[in-house]
């Protein structure tokens, strides 16, 4: 799609692969419905849902369907919801830039790869999906159903005010910023971080205030690594 500014409301059924190109625009109205059927969405220009009560904006039911925001492409959803069942997945390419305020998300199998120089920022959105990240990730008033999230080493990664994780890995030489999150339900894994690299665990819900409890919550524990203060 290289012309289209804007696709009105209604269903539609993609029977080829979709390509958003460099330098173009593609708007999705409010209730607009796209059933993929297996094929692939690449965004290379830009891919919009504005409005703020978007139904159904970016909707695929069917096994193997994806997107991909490759280099320059970016995303911009409100109120939509991704829906790749099975083997679909979300992949943010390198200078690609994925944002998503509100609305749902399931990239079941794969679930959702952020590569090196990538960007994904969700805010407000039900993640029903594995979220890998080796660029940049920024979740804010999430909610995650029971997936895990993996930072890369040499990743960046704001987490705040977001429950459900299930299991957080952190990797040696990530930089993270995690504040307000509910971690009554999460594991915290630390891979082969050395001395001189800090974790701060400050200010987040643990469901409990005892430290030892705290503690025995996070692989890799070092008094030495991480730091435990202010506990919610």
């Amino acid at each position: 799609i290289s012309n289209i500014s804007d696709i009105l409301p209604g269903g539609y059924k993609v029977v080829y692969h979709l390509t958003v190109a460099s330098g173009h625009t593609v708007t999705l109205e409010e209730g607009v419905s796209i059933n993929q059927q297996n094929l692939d969405i690449n965004v290379k220009g830009t891919l919009k849902a504005e409005y703020a009560e978007v139904a159904d904006a970016f909707v695929s039911t069917t096994d193997g369907a994806s997107l991909y925001v490759e280099k320059g492409g970016v995303v911009e959803l409100q109120n939509a919801n991704i829906n790749f069942s099975r083997y679909g997945e979300v992949i943010v390419y390198d200078g690609g830039c994925f944002s998503m305020t509100g609305g749902s998300m399931i990239a079941s199998y794969y679930g959702t790869n952020i590569r090196s120089g990538g960007v994904m920022s969700l805010s407000g959105v039900e993640v029903k999906n594995t979220i890998s990240n080796s660029g940049s990730l920024t979740l804010e008033n999430c909610t995650v159903a029971n997936q895990s999230v993996t930072i890369s080493q040499n990743a960046t990664a704001t987490i705040t005010n977001t429950s459900g994780i299930s299991t957080l890995t952190i990797n040696s030489g990530a930089v993270v910023n995690l504040v307000g999150n509910d971690f009554s339900s999460t594991t915290i894994k630390l891979n082969n971080l050395v001395e001189g690299e800090i974790i701060d665990l400050s200010g987040n819900y643990w469901g409990t205030t005892d430290l030892d409890a705290i503690k025995a919550k996070i692989s890799g524990y070092s008094d030495n690594i991480v730091v435990i203060n202010d506990v919610l």
